[in-house]
């Protein structure tokens, strides 16, 4: 019985944290801009999959409301297939008393493949001529890229610009929260929030 416990707990270990993505954020503030997150923000998520936009939007829109915001996703009041003037967008901004708009675009996925090697000590001491039988795996993780950026809605101008990559994240659910706390943080970091 002790020895099944402890299989189980070594396998539950090993999967809990085989299993996290790894996140890289970059991030740019314009210093000559004193933008900050308003009150009324909009969360404006652009992807063509709703799933995704939904959940991406719902997440950052808690975060946001947790601390205080009145956050909105774009989908309550946005339509996905209207495509709006400017004209028409900006009224439709002020008509809901939003001030700042934080968006985020998915950018694009890369395919990484890994070669993994593992030599002998012979194969090491050799290694300058080629071996056709070497022991070796290739490992592919793919690593998801998303921008999101902060908007003054009345100078229509960008204030905060961050590049998210994500590698190897689980389901819609976990890519949300990873988003929306990684704007969070930054955010913070920038004192673009409270």
């Amino acid at each position: 019985m002790r020895l099944f416990l402890l299989l189980f707990f070594s396998v539950v270990t090993v999967v809990l944290f085989s299993c996290s993505a790894e996140i890289r954020t970059f991030d740019w503030i314009d210093a000559k801009d004193s933008t900050k997150v308003s009150n009324n923000v909009m969360v404006l998520c652009l992807l063509r999959d709703l799933e995704y936009r939904n959940v991406i939007e719902q997440q950052l829109e808690v975060s946001l409301k947790a601390l205080n915001y009145n956050a909105v996703q774009s989908l309550n009041i946005l339509s996905p297939t209207d495509k709006l003037s400017k004209d028409d967008f900006s009224l439709l901004l002020k008509s809901k008393n939003i001030n700042t708009v934080i968006g985020i675009k998915y950018e694009g996925s890369i395919i990484q493949k890994t070669n993994e090697n593992r030599n002998n000590l012979y194969t090491f001491y050799r290694r300058f001529y080629r071996h056709f039988f070497k022991k070796a795996y290739i490992e592919k993780t793919q690593i998801t890229i998303f921008q999101a950026t902060l908007f003054n809605v009345e100078t229509g101008k960008d204030v905060w610009v961050a590049t998210i990559k994500i590698k190897d994240f689980g389901n819609a659910t976990d890519l949300a929260k990873i988003i929306a706390d990684e704007i969070i943080k930054k955010l913070k970091f920038r004192k673009l929030i409270n």
